[in-house]
């Protein structure tokens, strides 16, 4: 990569409380709109920029906001990092079932910000319900990764 956008022998990490949209694809039988259900979690990234670096992470601690209901944690598999510092990958639960998509890139001098968007069925086995989560996080941590799945 650039060193615009970080050092080669950087591990960054990022963590932060972000915020999701659950929507159920159906619309019910009375004909009304898909329901919108708020969801929080707390996203972590990490990011190898060392010669074939990666980016993975995970969102834990996922909740339904309305209901206090606990929810599956998902897990970002590792992906490229590609020379803009754009990214795109799998949205996996804990056993490594592909979920759904998420890809995003990193900004500002040394990497400091990253910003992404994922799309996903956090259920398994139910493609109905569909999450579009985004996450906008700030470098916190310099150093070694977290262990995922």
């Amino acid at each position: 990569l650039d060193r615009v956008w970080a050092d080669e022998s950087s591990v960054l990490i990022w963590i932060d409380r972000i915020h999701v949209l659950r929507v159920d694809r159906d619309m019910d039988c009375l004909g009304d709109a898909p329901e919108v259900r708020r969801l929080d979690g707390d996203a972590q990234i990490n990011a190898d920029f060392r010669p074939g670096g990666s980016v993975n992470g995970g969102i834990v601690n996922r909740t339904n906001v309305d209901t206090g209901l606990p929810l599956a944690n998902v897990f970002l598999a590792a992906t490229a990092i590609d020379a803009n510092g754009e990214f795109q990958g799998e949205v996996q639960f804990s056993d490594l079932t592909v979920s759904g998509d998420y890809g995003g890139l990193f900004a500002g001098l040394g990497a400091t910000d990253i910003a992404g968007i994922m799309v996903f069925n956090p259920v398994q086995g139910n493609t109905d319900l569909v999450e579009h989560g985004v996450f906008v996080l700030p470098c916190t941590i310099t150093g070694s990764g977290v262990p995922c799945p």
